[in-house]
């Protein structure tokens, strides 16, 4: 009977303890370091990690989404296509042509047909426009001591400030409230487009430019949001006609129904 030599024997030895560890029944060590809700390893199911994607997480709660690509069309799959009144189609910020509407400041403006609710307590909107726009970015309702929520803008080249202005009315008695909120950001001269977001999560409304908080404030009441007009971007109707009208260039809009996260804020500002 041959010898197995000790070289040839330690050998197998390895390989036996190889094959062992890739055997299906085997029990792997856990991995260190990653939170898991679920982990079964008998099926090697791993049903989620808590680190949000916001590729992922920003089609959650999503109303409707304008690009602005050759039309005013939804994007979302709720098809709440926008109505062009006078605005045209221009170059955004990514160079292509028709990707971004231009408004002129003295009749331009689109309708878009989704609604909120009466009751609203929780919503964001996104805008990317260009610097220099002044006036209206959305709004809700019509001035005529009615509910109505406006968000406008008016920037130059050292900054930009954004106004929330919300009204609310008093049922059966001449009255209004109001709540105005405004930001500012001073800004470089490399960037002529810049990012808003505006945020409810009742009582707290916020709003950032590029990123950065610039409004942070409790809010008395949540009816926001009318029923009987709106929405509209590039003007508010006042006394049936639209006023407050944007003169400059929207890129991309977006509406939720609940408040974005800073990660979700950043990332749409950094893409």
């Amino acid at each position: 009977m041959k010898t197995i030599k000790p070289a040839l024997l330690a050998a197998a030895m390895l390989l036996t303890a190889a094959l062992n560890s890739c055997r299906k029944d085997a029990t792997p060590a856990p991995v260190s370091g990653i939170h898991r809700d679920s982990l079964s390893m008998g099926v090697l199911a791993l049903r989620h990690f808590r680190c949000n994607d916001p590729k992922k997480t920003l089609s959650e709660g999503l109303l409707a989404y304008y690009p602005f690509s050759d039309s005013a069309d939804d994007w979302s799959g709720n098809a709440y296509n926008g109505e062009v009144n006078g605005a045209t189609l221009t170059t955004g910020k990514s160079g292509c042509p028709n990707s971004a509407y231009s408004f002129n400041g003295i009749s331009d403006y689109i309708t878009l047909p989704f609604l909120y609710g009466s009751d609203t307590t929780q919503f964001s909107i996104y805008v990317r426009v260009k610097r220099g726009a002044n006036g209206t970015i959305y709004s809700k309702g019509q001035m005529v001591r009615q509910n109505l929520v406006i968000i406008s803008v008016s920037s130059d080249s050292t900054s930009m400030n954004i106004n929330v202005l919300l009204q609310r009315s008093v049922p059966n008695i001449a009255h209004v409230t109001r709540e105005l909120a405004n930001g500012t950001l001073m800004l470089g001269q490399q960037n002529r487009w810049e990012d808003i977001v505006v945020t409810l999560n009742y009582p707290l409304l916020q709003a950032y430019i590029n990123g950065k908080l610039v409004i942070s404030t409790s809010m008395g009441y949540s009816f926001l949001f009318p029923a009987f007009f709106g929405p509209m971007t590039g003007a508010f109707m006042f006394y049936g006609g639209p006023s407050g009208l944007l003169t400059g260039v929207i890129d991309d809009m977006r509406f939720y129904k609940r408040p974005l996260s800073q990660r979700e804020i950043d990332y749409l500002y950094k893409h």
